[in-house]
């Protein structure tokens, strides 16, 4: 995959859920995974840096995860929003304090605010985003 500078959205899905099933035997018990996906997005033509999802997942599964006591939990939400694609990578590991900070200023309540890791990534959508400049 990584021969590539762009993959669609279907493939990078399908990376990322192979390396969970591998993952999650280590994971268990008491993993939790979630893709939300928005159905305005065809997977299969928009296209994406390679390993966009890959690197932060991989992130939260081996600095967050990995050492987490009682219930693991892993989030991947991509989103259309106006001429851009937001892909928001989420654990229940422990984060870093600037971003519990930020989400606590976000909600405004310090008790809706768990140690959540946070990564999100914004790239322009492009059907043909190898050959796009930005």
């Amino acid at each position: 995959m990584t021969e590539s500078l762009a993959v669609t959205l279907a493939e990078e899905l399908d990376f990322v859920k192979t390396y969970i099933g591998l993952e999650e035997q280590v994971l268990q018990p008491g993993f939790e995974f979630h893709i939300d996906i928005d159905p305005a997005l065809d997977i299969h033509r928009v296209k994406i840096p390679v390993m966009l999802l890959q690197i932060p997942v991989e992130n939260a599964v081996k600095h967050a995860l990995s050492c987490k006591d009682g219930i693991r939990m892993l989030w991947i939400e991509v989103k259309k929003d106006k001429d851009c694609i937001k892909a928001l990578v989420r654990d229940n590991g422990g984060g870093f304090k600037s971003e519990k900070q930020q989400l606590r200023n976000w909600y405004g309540d310090e008790s809706a605010v768990a140690d959540y890791s946070v990564t999100e990534f914004v790239q322009p959508l492009s059907v043909d985003y190898a050959n796009k400049q930005c």
